[in-house]
């Protein structure tokens, strides 16, 4: 079962014993580094697979069968900074096999206690810092694969079963080694647009542009990590990635981003699974809260596939609860205002959330101690008599001139339909109801529960 993925650069001057002092100028990819390394203390794996471009190289994949690495950083100054972690050949065979089982080209080698590259050490190092522990170990290099297998490699790698093990993966790469007159491979003044087109590819958790791209535009980037940012979206399948960082302080590329899949995908929930349009709902609040971005709607659809879910045009309510059942947050809209129901649940998740004009805008610490509901709307119909009305039915909405009040429907200490219109009114300024319009509507609620998150 995968826990999450990660991609992350291998500069090793990000290691203060290597940088010293130098370091500082990356400060961005060093937060981005410690963030994920936090974010992932209580997710840590069974054994953890790493995809590096500096391994040992073979033919198609090269999967590394060790029982142990060793490695310090004696090649840039600091001999003394080392780390050793237990290899898992099992899992490497495993892998293996897989591959070539569907179709990949795989070669292997194999040793008692193997080298660890600097693109393995440097991620490893960051990890190790926080956790204080290291996971199992596999490497591989996919530098022998092309770009459309290393997509491939992310898909197949999504269906990999691991016999019940939890596993995490790190794909490490720079990005383009170009971007500044004193890089590493020289300059050229259009290699940043190689690294904005991986850094969209993970915002859009789309490949499409990065398989589409001129081998020309790829050789001035002068990159290496071309290869594992494909597999990394593979392996997403157009779930969310959220992008921690971005910056080329030294003329090469470097991006922070992770991957976790969602509650379906870890088998979760107990039997029991909320429905997309909730899961829409709470995953386009910690999108937000981690990127500071608003969720692309096309992202819908990892959630669930089916088109008519997201394509019809309804209006909307998503609605926040502390788990006493207290309101946190409620902003909806009554009729659609967006193009389709996707975008109308995402934005009215984030009003919710940041919006509402009761509460402090939602922060990522309340995140597990709130509970998200969304109610799709019917159309509006206009009732002639209160008789037509029901509370725990119908919602309503009463309009007077240009004042306009809703209430949802089956809310708790709202028993009559006079007490409904009432709170219905007075929530629009309305003081009296004589001249009001009175529209009622049914909805459509999904709630998550307890055993789903």
């Amino acid at each position: 079962m995968w826990r999450w993925a990660i991609f992350v650069p291998h500069p090793p001057i990000i290691i203060p014993e290597v940088g010293r002092g130098e370091e500082a100028a990356a400060a961005k990819t060093i937060e981005g580094m410690k963030e994920i390394a936090k974010r992932l203390k209580d997710e840590l794996p069974d054994s953890l697979i790493i995809l590096t471009p500096h391994h040992a190289m073979g033919r198609g994949l090269h999967v590394i069968c060790a029982n142990q690495f060793k490695g310090d950083m004696g090649m840039f100054r600091a001999r003394n900074c080392r780390l050793e972690v237990d290899g898992d050949p099992e899992l490497a065979s495993s892998l293996a096999e897989y591959m070539e089982s569907k179709g990949l080209s795989v070669s292997r080698s194999k040793g008692r206690l193997v080298e660890l590259d600097h693109a393995s050490f440097v991620p490893l190092y960051y990890l190790n810092k926080t956790w204080g522990t290291l996971p199992k170990v596999v490497i591989a290099n996919p530098l022998g694969l092309d770009y459309e297998e290393s997509y491939a490699l992310g898909k197949f790698l999504r269906r990999f079963d691991a016999n019940d093990k939890n596993l995490g993966i790190i794909f490490s790469g720079d990005l383009s080694h170009r971007l500044i007159p004193s890089a590493p491979a020289g300059y050229h003044p259009r290699a940043k647009d190689f690294d904005a087109a991986v850094v969209r590819a993970f915002e859009t958790s789309n490949a499409e542009e990065l398989l589409s791209l001129p081998e020309d535009e790829i050789e001035r980037a002068g990159e290496c990590g071309l290869r594992s940012a494909l597999a990394f979206l593979g392996m997403a399948e157009g779930e969310p990635i959220s992008v921690l960082s971005y910056e080329g302080p030294f003329g090469v590329g470097y991006c922070t981003a992770i991957w976790m899949p969602t509650k379906a995908a870890k088998g979760g929930s107990s039997g029991v699974e909320s429905h997309p349009y909730v899961r829409l709902a709470r995953l386009s609040v910690e999108h937000y809260l981690k990127t500071k971005q608003v969720l692309d709607p096309s992202q819908a659809f990892s959630l669930s596939p089916q088109v008519d879910l997201w394509s019809k045009r309804r209006g909307c309510f998503v609605s926040i609860k502390r788990l006493d059942g207290s309101l946190r947050g409620c902003i909806g809209t009554i009729s659609p205002v967006r193009e389709n129901l996707a975008s109308e649940i995402i934005y009215n998740a984030l009003a919710a959330a940041f919006e509402d004009p009761r509460f402090m805008p939602l922060s990522e610490e309340e995140l597990a101690g709130v509970r998200f509901s969304v109610d799709v709307l019917s159309d509006l119909e206009l009732v002639a008599s209160v008789d037509e009305l029901d509370p725990k039915v119908y919602g309503v909405v009463v309009e007077k001139g240009l004042r306009k009040g809703v209430l949802l429907p089956d809310l708790e200490g709202v028993d009559t339909v006079e007490y409904q219109l009432e709170i219905a009114a007075q929530k629009a300024g309305i003081s009296s109801l004589k001249g009001a319009k009175i529209y009622r509507f049914t909805v459509e609620r999904y709630e998550e529960v307890e055993k789903d998150l």
